[in-house]
């Protein structure tokens, strides 16, 4: 089991960065063809950032580009799986 901390660690291609910064779909001031246009002019100057889920209290989600981030970051509190785990974890980035 991949842990971190701890606390269980699970990969996923399905957790994709998110925009570091957009209009709310509840802002109303301004047309959408507007908000549309503001929202792809943020993305290209603010660009987007990675994130992750907690699940309970003892589990995380995240994609393969946060999960070498960590790793990297701080490689002494990564502990890393055994094969049946990674095969099993694997099996779920393609749903």
């Amino acid at each position: 089991m991949n842990t971190l901390f701890g606390m269980k660690v699970i990969t996923s291609a399905l957790v994709q960065p998110v925009p570091v910064l957009q209009l709310s779909p509840d802002f109303n001031a301004c047309t959408d063809t507007f908000k549309a246009e503001m929202n792809r002019w943020f993305l290209e100057m603010f660009g987007t950032k990675e994130v992750m889920y907690i699940i309970g209290k003892d589990t995380l989600v995240l994609n393969h580009a946060m999960l070498a981030k960590i790793k990297q970051s701080i490689p002494n509190h990564w502990t890393a799986p055994n094969a049946e785990m990674t095969n099993f974890y694997t099996f779920f980035d393609g749903v």
